[in-house]
């Protein structure tokens, strides 16, 4: 290699390594911006989850906030717990929609679609919780006797059907057994 390289003038010898280490830099900066690349595809990933989980969690806030409005509507009979259940569902159906949108997996999206059919259900559930309330009140009201009686026994009807569907939570919150 010395005799290789004693062939050629101090200048072009240089001018030789010059153009190795230059070659080798560009080579390094091209790993790099290909690793930065991939860098910034797991951050959008990550980030995109990240989201996801959260929208998840206030879903799940906004589902236990509804059980617990439900609770105070049932048992205390507050009027003002029935529009705070709607704006509560209405938040957790956006933010399921939301993670829907910005979900790739087709199983992913499936599921999300079963879930905010599950919501939909409680939310329907919920309303004839609140109107056979409405009605027990109004007979109870007009008439003390066996009407109320017929009432409750409509109540635990549809709590009942509503458990054996998989409406176990509205049930529970009604304070029948499951």
């Amino acid at each position: 290699m010395d005799k290789f390289m004693g062939q050629f003038r101090i200048g072009v010898r240089i001018g030789v390594g010059f153009v190795l280490v230059v070659a080798a830099l560009i080579a390094i900066s091209l790993m790099a911006v290909y690793s930065q690349k991939e860098q910034q595809q797991r951050l959008a990933e990550y980030d995109r989850v990240a989201q996801n989980t959260l929208l998840i969690d206030q879903t799940n806030a906004q589902v236990a906030e509804m059980r617990r409005l439900l609770r105070q509507f049932i048992f205390y009979a507050d009027q003002t717990a029935k529009p705070k259940m709607d704006e509560a569902f209405n938040k957790a159906r956006s933010n399921l929609e939301a993670v829907a949108g910005l979900t790739d997996n087709a199983d992913e999206r499936a599921r999300l679609e079963d879930l905010l059919g599950q919501i939909e259900k409680f939310r329907q559930g919920v309303a004839e919780i609140i109107k056979l309330r409405e009605r027990q009140e109004v007979v109870v009201t007009e008439n003390m006797g066996s009407a109320a009686k017929i009432l409750m026994q409509d109540f635990a009807a549809l709590v009942s059907t509503m458990s054996s569907v998989g409406q176990f939570q509205i049930a529970a919150i009604a304070g029948h057994p499951v």
